[in-house]
């Protein structure tokens, strides 16, 4: 049975008193404020995650020139050595040509050491070719270091992004 004095929980009494109204109008404003106050650290805080994400990617781009630079070097002797052992080669191929020519036109000496001569210089080329090839396999084209690097920023970025979600949740 309900009389109208049993309350079946707590009450709101109505806001009908002034004080109560400025009161409450004063923390709504006061919300309001820490709300924009919140959004603008917020912001900058991203900002500076963005600006920082940036600068990080410029030096990595940067380091990543440098390193490909250094490659490239590597690379430019290795091709010096493989041009050379080209050049070896075809000088080798004249004088085999040459050593045929005096061989059938001389009986022997000349021959034989146009033979020797060549031999030497075709041995010499294909040293220098194997080795200049051997070397270029050893260049390598991806930065290494920079690629590291990149995998560093981007673990530090979503650290860093985890960390703002995590201020935020707790200051929500």
């Amino acid at each position: 049975m309900n009389t109208g004095m049993e309350s079946d929980g707590p009450t709101r009494e109505p806001l009908d008193d002034e004080s109560t109204r400025d009161l409450v109008r004063d923390l709504v404003a006061e919300g309001k404020r820490l709300m924009r106050e919140e959004t603008r650290l917020v912001r900058l805080e991203m900002e500076a995650l963005v600006d920082e994400g940036r600068e990080r990617l410029e030096r990595d781009v940067s380091s990543a020139k440098e390193e490909i630079k250094e490659e490239a070097k590597k690379a430019a002797r290795a091709g010096g050595e493989i041009g050379a052992g080209g050049i070896l080669a075809h000088a080798a191929l004249y004088l085999v040509l040459f050593t045929l020519v005096f061989g059938l036109s001389t009986f022997m000496p000349l021959w034989v050491a146009c033979l020797i001569v060549a031999a030497v210089v075709g041995g010499g080329a294909a040293f220098l070719v194997f080795g200049g090839l051997k070397e270029l396999k050893r260049v390598q084209i991806a930065p290494r270091r920079t690629l590291q690097k990149l995998q560093e920023d981007k673990q530090w970025m979503k650290d860093k992004a985890h960390a703002l979600k995590s201020t935020i949740r707790a200051n929500a």
